[in-house]
């Protein structure tokens, strides 16, 4: 079973609405919670609930984590396959003034897993100092991993369309070449970098648009 993290993002009813309904498309049997709602239980109590699902055959366990959820520091027996940093504009600022709490949330991230990233404000986070990360980036710009190529399209009405700007490997280690991506907008109050954010995870993922 995979185990991904969706870190930081104040929109985060969104992406998980958006993320569950890709996943329910692709019959993906997964389960959505919240780090806050298990962390008074203790460690003992996540750790049992997903050693369940994964007896239960489920495909995937999203956990999302509030950016300001400090709480973070305890410890935690979690090892994480993806992470997502849904953090841009104004609280991008939490990282630096919270950094022993991602650094300790990048710790827990397996060896050979994936962070995906806002590559217009995080590419140059002290964050990822010193180390050794698979990291798939997304935003407006010709260095980003995976970016935008609808913005001002009519087809963006209905449609968000991206393309993958170079290889990158999935967590299934299947090698990605740079081709174009369409996702339909189901909730319409998911901004662009949400939409980036969403088919950056489901590429990552190894899911097939």
């Amino acid at each position: 079973m995979i185990v991904a993290g969706v870190i930081g993002s104040k929109n985060n009813n969104i992406i998980s609405k958006s993320i569950g309904s890709i996943l329910s498309d692709k019959a993906l049997k997964y389960s959505a919670i919240e780090l806050c709602s298990f962390i008074e239980e203790g460690e003992r109590a996540l750790s049992s609930y997903l050693k369940e699902l994964s007896k239960n055959d489920f495909d995937l366990a999203i956990i999302y984590i509030q950016e300001d959820f400090a709480n973070f520091r305890k410890p935690i027996n979690i090892e994480f396959d993806i992470l997502l940093f849904c953090m841009h504009d104004k609280n991008i600022h939490l990282i630096e003034s919270n950094m022993g709490l991602y650094s300790n949330i990048i710790d827990h991230l397996n060896n050979s897993g994936s962070i995906i990233i806002n590559s217009d404000f995080m590419i140059g986070s002290k964050l990822f100092e010193g180390k050794a990360l698979h990291l798939v980036t997304y935003g407006f710009n010709s260095k980003a991993s995976i970016t935008a190529s609808s913005v001002g399209d009519s087809l963006a009405e209905d449609f968000f369309l991206c393309s993958l700007q170079r290889p990158i490997i999935d967590i299934t280690k299947r090698v990605l070449e740079p081709q174009e991506y369409k996702l339909k907008r189901t909730n319409v109050n998911a901004g662009d970098y949400e939409m980036l954010a969403i088919i950056a995870f489901g590429i990552v993922l190894g899911i097939d648009f």
